[in-house]
């Protein structure tokens, strides 16, 4: 790499490193590839959704998991988005221990972490080497078929090129003519096929060529034992891609050498034997490509994770304990610029109340996403953090849902079996539920509500619930220790503190809410009355 470029892309790197990644305009190009940097995850782990502690897509949603990825995504190479996105999801511990191991080795050595920026950054985020893992899992399929035809017109071709030496006579001209057009015609077809196989070739050689460089450990890095091995079995499908590029470039610039040299690998079929042979190769190391792929990856997630970590507030490493409480100091969500941080320990269940927009869904998400990211990226976003590994599974961000034509409440009963079916399987789950069975009327939200909940109880687990029903909250107290966000209301404003407080309390703002939006007073008169009434109504009832 040239001294000039080397320190463009240091002063690059320098400039973003410990920033948030969502203040640069590129944030929009990265969102809009959300569906590509997934691949990797769905095409080889999206069974292990169901197994483990691994975030499923309904808790991934309600979570808002893909800007929480937005937010530490510092990578510089697509197979690194692409390993980071797997690491938030997965619930992996060998990936979280190898991952550990790497960040610690990089966060004590900046001269590593430079050098390895500079290898990454080449690899680059072109869009076509986000459908690699796709092309992995079908390497063989991809194969041209009847490779006999080609091995026939390679014979043929040699024959008819020693036929017409010997004799040199019309007719072995005439054959030789017909070989090469019939083989040209060929070469052209599978050119056409093929052509979009280079740049994909070329995403591959790359990453080899890093793994290969990491395995002779120029910089201290955890290298499994297994490495050396595969990078040997490689070695071979390094070369034949290797070569295969050169003289490809050779040919795009217009070099009239490498054009002939092109043309002559054309009418030979060479290039359709080596395009088989690196397909092989691929198919029949299918293994240890994606070891080589991921180990990248998570290199360059790494990275990402160390400028995260230095772009918050305060974070901590969280220490794992067999089971007991969940406890956090100054926990925040990473995802609010100005955070107010709240000292919590859940023991075990939790029912939250408290006034509109007072902080009760914010609170539970920041606790959700600091035990996924303190078990998969070993980061928590507050200054000290306890827990035992366990499942998170929510039931939060419910809509209708027209294509399948599942309603709210259908969409929330099956949100919440999904989450009864994993804990009568035995795992250890933190359930976070934000206005249970609201989806129906009052009386059976009520029935089903108190019945779901103690239901939860006979099982060993974590729970937080969100709700305005403080008839749920009088109904659960033996069950569920009781908090609750407050609001305050001054004339025409609605403040908060967004501090969470042990008991029960948080009045309603709904109908100040209304006043402070600037409803119609008569709007606002109405509702007071018609509260009033209600009120009058219900404490006529108790007596």
């Amino acid at each position: 790499m040239l001294p000039g470029k080397k320190n463009q892309i240091l002063k690059f790197i320098d400039r973003r490193f410990g920033k948030n990644p969502m203040d640069f305009p590129d944030i929009y190009r990265c969102r809009e590839r959300l569906n590509q940097v997934r691949i990797l995850h769905d095409t080889f782990y999206a069974s292990d959704e169901n197994n483990g502690y691994a975030v499923d897509d309904v808790t991934w949603t309600d979570l808002e998991m893909d800007e929480v990825f937005l937010r530490i995504n510092q990578t510089g190479s697509y197979i690194g988005e692409q390993v980071l996105y797997h690491i938030l999801r997965s619930g992996n511990e060998a990936f979280f221990r190898e991952n550990s191991q790497m960040m610690q080795a990089l966060s004590e050595d900046e001269r590593a972490r430079r050098e390895l920026f500079l290898r990454l950054y080449p690899i680059g985020k072109r869009q076509a080497n986000y459908y690699l893992p796709e092309f992995f899992a079908n390497a063989g399929l991809l194969r041209p078929g009847h490779t006999w035809v080609f091995r026939l017109l390679q014979a043929a071709l040699v024959l008819t090129i020693l036929m017409a030496a010997i004799f040199r006579t019309a007719p072995f001209y005439a054959a030789l003519g017909i070989n090469v057009v019939v083989n040209f015609i060929v070469y052209l077809l599978m050119k056409m096929k093929y052509d979009v196989l280079l740049s994909s070739f070329c995403g591959i050689g790359q990453v080899l060529e890093l793994y290969e460089w990491s395995t002779r450990q120029e910089i201290p890095l955890p290298v499994g034992s297994h490495m050396k091995e595969y990078s040997g079995r490689l070695k071979k499908l390094r070369k034949k891609i290797g070569f295969l590029i050169y003289t490809k470039q050779a040919s795009l610039t217009g070099d009239v050498t490498g054009l002939m040299f092109d043309y002559l690998m054309g009418i030979t079929l060479t290039d359709v034997g080596r395009i088989d042979g690196i397909l092989q190769l691929i198919d029949e190391n299918r293994e240890a490509v994606l070891d080589a792929f991921t180990f990248v990856g998570k290199l360059d997630a790494a990275l990402s994770i160390l400028s995260f970590r230095k772009s918050l507030t305060h974070w901590a490493a969280p220490v794992f304990t067999e089971g007991g409480e969940i406890t956090a100091g100054e926990l925040y969500h990473p995802l609010i610029k100005e955070p107010v941080s709240n000292d919590f320990t859940l023991q075990d269940r939790a029912i939250l109340t408290g006034a509109n927009a007072s902080g009760k869904s914010t609170f539970m998400k920041s606790l959700a996403v600091s035990v996924i990211l303190a078990q998969t990226i070993d980061t928590a976003c507050c200054i000290r953090f306890s827990l035992p590994i366990v499942k998170v599974m929510t039931s939060m961000a419910i809509r209708d849902d027209v294509v399948s034509g599942e309603s709210y409440y259908v969409r929330e009963v099956r949100y919440l079996k999904r989450m009864l079916d994993e804990i009568a399987r035995g795992t250890l789950t933190l359930c976070v539920i934000d206005e249970i069975l609201k989806g129906t009327n009052q009386a059976e939200r009520l029935a089903a509500s108190e019945a779901v909940l103690k239901y939860l109880t006979q099982y060993q687990g974590y729970c937080m619930i969100a709700t305005h029903d403080m008839e749920l909250v009088e109904k659960l107290q033996k069950l569920y220790r009781p908090y609750y966000f407050e609001s305050h209301i001054a004339q025409d404003n609605v403040s908060f503190d967004y501090k969470i407080h042990p008991g029960r309390g948080g009045e309603s703002n709904a109908l100040a809410l209304l006043k402070a939006f600037g409803f119609p007073s008569e709007i606002i008169r109405e509702a007071n009355r018609i509260d009033g009434s209600a009120d009058s109504l219900q404490m006529t009832a108790r007596f």
